[in-house]
């Protein structure tokens, strides 16, 4: 492990399939367990509990059609930990990470604290840079193409708020057209590429979109268990040809939409096999259009390809570089770097997927 800066690079790689790490002090669980703080070893217990509790909900999802696991990829993903960021330039250690944004403009990354009540942006490579306040127990983060940045928090009920890029308070964004009994509850958010909002609406179970000017242009869902429809909305992804994705907490664990809202796939239940879901999380693009998924309950993130096809999961529960400790929400820039924040690991983790080249002959 190496020292830069305020954060550790981790020089081994972590593949999709077991890679082993050499430079890396080899710990059974047991023994991280014990060295862990009193949090983490509860959150594990819990885990366990909530697991098996997921795995009962799942046994009683209606059939829906979903993508089988098929057989593994001649060339597995390799993913590689390149560092992790554990403090921030305000008030030190991270507490329980909730939300990360990669903003494509800037190149800079933010970081939603919750417990330190706090949005930290960094480098893209790491470095701290600013932070601000004025938050409370924010989840989640975004910065739209005119800069404001969008957070949401323990006040979502009021709305979402704005920030200007110095961290000054703006108002709230308030869901033009929703006023009234209609009450949006925000859960979730993201922008596209020409700066279409997308919001994920628990109060109501639906998506909600806006274009670049905050005009309405569509909403869809509902709740339940069928084809677009939702349980416990978890996050929202948008690929580059603006198909939306939308995790759901105890429904179908993943659905694809087109931009109208139209639905087009949908896969994942909570069942036992490992291309299948405990607690589906944070969704992101990579530049290949491969989804990935945190799935929080098994400490792993899922590689599925454009047809919903499991290629592959890396992570596992510890401390180790490559390990992940409740893995919320993630981030994927246009070079494939995956910018991951655990909330019991208190940290954020940034991958990268390698190419396997042949070894030469000499």
């Amino acid at each position: 492990m190496v020292q830069i800066g305020r954060h550790s690079v981790f020089p081994s790689p972590l593949g999709v399939s077991v890679v082993p790490r050499a430079s890396v002090p080899k710990y059974s669980f047991l023994s991280c367990l014990l060295r862990a703080p009193a949090v983490f070893r509860v959150s594990v217990v819990m885990s366990y509990v909530l697991y098996l509790g997921s795995l009962l909900a799942g046994l009683a999802l209606p059939a829906f059609p979903s993508a089988q696991e098929r057989p593994a990829p001649q060339h597995r993903p390799q993913i590689t930990p390149l560092y992790a960021v554990y403090r921030h330039i305000d008030t030190g250690l991270f507490k329980e990470p909730m939300g990360v944004f990669f903003d494509r403009r800037t190149e800079e990354i933010l970081v939603a604290d919750t417990r330190n009540n706090v949005i930290a942006i960094f480098t893209g490579e790491g470095e701290p840079t600013f932070s601000f306040d004025g938050v409370e127990e924010p989840r989640k983060v975004m910065v739209d193409k005119k800069g404001r940045i969008y957070v949401i928090d323990n006040e979502m009920a009021m709305g979402v708020k704005l920030f200007s890029y110095r961290g000054e308070f703006l108002g709230f964004f308030t869901f033009p057209g929703f006023e009234g009994a209609e009450k949006v509850i925000p859960v979730s958010m993201t922008v596209d590429r020409e700066g279409n909002l997308y919001f994920l609406d628990q109060g109501n179970l639906r998506v909600l979109v806006y274009d670049k000017a905050g005009n309405f242009k569509v909403s869809f869902g509902k709740g339940g268990r069928g084809r677009g429809e939702f349980s416990v909305l978890a996050d929202v992804a948008v690929d580059a040809r603006g198909n939306i994705y939308v995790t759901d907490q105890r429904g179908v664990a993943v659905q694809a939409f087109g931009p109208s809202g139209s639905f087009l796939m949908g896969w994942g239940r909570h069942t036992f096999e490992r291309h299948q879901f405990s607690l589906p999380n944070g969704i992101a693009i990579d530049p290949k259009g491969r989804i990935l998924v945190a799935d929080t309950l098994r400490q792993d993130i899922k590689l599925f390809d454009q047809t919903g096809g499991f290629l592959g999961r890396f992570g596992g529960l510890g401390v180790a570089p490559g390990d992940v400790a409740y893995p919320i929400e993630l981030e994927v820039d246009d070079r494939g770097r995956i910018y991951l924040v655990e909330k019991v690991g208190g940290r954020l983790q940034v991958f990268q997927e390698v190419d396997r080249k042949p070894m030469e002959r000499r």
